[in-house]
């Protein structure tokens, strides 16, 4: 294994908690699946991606509900429901904000990776809705970027990165295919402006299907990728730095991690560290899990990269065909300020665990090098847990968790104090 594993595997025990969450506010919205929070100058609005696959004859919505840190103590719930009546439209996946960099509108916009696994919903894209004012709370009509792709393939995150060095941003994604018979197809693809288009290229075809990060060294990139069907992290290289020209290598950085789904990053104390979960079946093993790499200096050196494991035994609760869990996870501070002296905490989806879970570290000072983690707080939703989002919403320095329970139809907001 090209990999120095530098923890046991943690006991999954809560323990007494840094923080106290509260529930604040129960948001009915139908199907809630991923949750972003979109600042709009000294507020915030919480975006939610929909999606039925039961529904064939109806459009899968995004909510947005504006100034969510006011409605929290509210009685009534004010959302509204962006255009998604455009043929082709299904399945929103990770909602994105896009840049005014990247061209589109002044005032920027987001963009929304669509489409999965499921009958009559294998067929997605990639969609922009224009912000139309600099409150960025109104939504233009969406664009669908990629609309001469006739394969089927499902996308769930986008990322703007320089990819070959001529200082314009480029949209990156990674994209997935699984027929009911047959082998599974994965592709990295970087679109470029054309004119007035986006043209997409394939530059990879090996390593990344769902979720992945962009690793800037000096300028130069990489894409961490969790690799879902062939199971994994890997690094993928543009050998001399241009993604659009030359040839990308594929380094194996934990092949015995299972199911590759959730990646993110953050800087911690100077030194970046990826933050990766496994998407586990009941029956799988590894079982259900939580990682956490040092990445080194020199990242396509594999054998330096450090894995921690954090949590394991995360269990499969929801029936049905093919669930597993966790979801995916995020770095987060309780607390404005703690970033100065804290290690982050993580809050993690159990997606078919049917919980939602805060971990903290055990040792949260930053001059403390230990990065064992505790599980302090796990709450059941009874059903498929979609995503977590955290952010100080109501701007009173405590941070705000936003949990999506799916079946249920419910985005829950707890508020958590120290």
């Amino acid at each position: 294994m090209h990999l120095l594993v530098h923890a046991i595997l943690l006991s999954f025990i809560a323990y007494i908690s840094a923080i106290s969450p509260t529930l604040v506010k129960k948001i009915s919205v139908p199907h809630a699946a991923f949750l972003r929070l979109q600042p709009t100058g000294d507020t915030f609005a919480l975006q939610v991606s929909q999606f039925n696959p039961f529904d064939f004859f109806d459009y899968d919505p995004i909510s947005v509900l504006p100034d969510i840190g006011s409605q929290l103590s509210k009685p009534e719930t004010n959302l509204f429901h962006l255009n998604t009546s455009i043929s082709g439209f299904n399945w929103p996946n990770e909602i994105q904000y896009a840049p005014v960099e990247l061209g589109f509108s002044e005032f920027g916009g987001i963009i929304v990776p669509s489409g999965f696994l499921v009958p009559l919903r294998t067929h997605g894209s990639l969609y922009y809705f224009p912000f139309l004012d600099k409150s960025q709370t109104q939504y233009g009509n969406p664009i669908d970027l990629m609309p001469d792709e006739n394969h089927d393939w499902f996308y769930h995150r986008v990322q703007y990165a320089d990819m070959d060095g001529d200082n314009d941003l480029e949209i990156v994604t990674c994209r997935g295919y699984k027929p009911v018979f047959g082998s599974h197809e994965q592709q990295v693809v970087v679109l470029t402006r054309d004119g007035g288009k986006w043209k997409p290229k394939i530059v990879a075809t090996d390593g990344c299907d769902f979720f992945f990060r962009i690793i800037d060294r000096a300028g130069k990139k990489y894409i961490l990728a969790a690799d879902y069907f062939r199971k994994g992290l890997n690094l993928l290289e543009a050998e001399h730095g241009n993604w659009l020209q030359d040839k990308v290598v594929k380094y194996p950085v934990d092949a015995t991690m299972g199911a590759g789904f959730g990646v993110e990053l953050m800087t911690i104390n100077n030194t970046e560290y990826a933050l990766v979960t496994n998407h586990q079946g009941s029956s799988d093993s590894p079982t259900g899990s939580v990682y956490l790499y040092k990445v080194p200096d020199e990242v396509t050196d594999v054998c330096s990269w450090k894995r921690y494991v954090l949590v394991s035994g995360i269990p499969v609760r929801q029936s049905g065909v093919q669930q597993a869990s966790p979801g995916n996870a995020v770095f987060f501070y309780a607390k404005k300020g703690d970033e100065k002296t804290n290690k982050p905490m993580i809050g993690l989806s159990g997606d078919g665990s049917q919980h939602a879970y805060i971990l903290e570290p055990v040792e949260p000072s930053l001059a403390s090098e230990s990065f064992k983690y505790k599980v302090s707080w796990n709450q059941t939703v009874d059903c498929t847990v979609g995503a977590v989002a955290f952010g100080d919403v109501n701007n009173d320095g405590n941070t705000e968790m936003f949990v999506a329970a799916y079946d249920n139809g419910f985005v829950y907001a707890y508020e958590l104090r120290q």
